[in-house]
């Protein structure tokens, strides 16, 4: 996250930061990490549907790691329905997505293989608890604060990424 979108990274740092201090109780999942959330799935089969992740931060980025034993070639492979990509992703190798606002799946994998997944990601709401002074939107409206509208929080989040090519070729 820190080396292809380094201002999301510092984004993510920063909220997460925030949100510790303000609650002593809570840990981050490994140090020095920028996501809130991990979700691990072991399989042995790991394979998704087309979804969005709507509760993701919607400018944000999710990491998953691809684990297991299987043929990269012939199958595990990551959709990109929005912009037509179909990527090979071999085992142990981790890519980026803004899995809010692209819809994704992965394709299955042969008889005796194993695939599984481990995700990080962070929710939109965790932004919108720091904007708002450790409190929900609605708290923060009744005591007479003003919202930011979607479209300047859009706005924002769009000035945090930047273009990059990793080599992915269009099928």
């Amino acid at each position: 996250l820190k080396t292809y979108v380094p201002a999301v990274f510092s984004e993510y740092m920063v909220n997460l930061n925030a949100i510790c201090e303000s609650h002593g109780e809570l840990r981050r999942n490994c140090t020095q990490n920028a996501f809130a959330g991990v979700t691990f799935n072991l399989g042995p089969r790991v394979v998704t549907y087309p979804h969005l992740d709507q509760a993701n931060h919607l400018c944000g980025m999710c990491a998953v790691t691809v684990l297991g034993n299987f043929d990269h070639e012939r199958g595990g492979h990551v959709i990109l329905w929005d912009v037509g990509l179909v990527i090979q992703v071999p085992p142990g190798s981790t890519y980026l997505i803004p899995s809010a606002i692209l819809v994704h799946s992965n394709v299955d994998i042969g008889p005796g293989e194993t695939r599984m997944s481990i995700t990080q990601y962070s929710a939109g709401h965790l932004f919108s608890w720091v904007r708002c002074g450790m409190t929900t939107q609605a708290k923060f409206a009744q005591n007479g604060q003003e919202l930011e509208s979607g479209e300047t929080r859009w706005q924002r989040g769009l000035r945090l990424l930047r273009k990059w090519s990793a080599g992915v070729q269009r099928l």
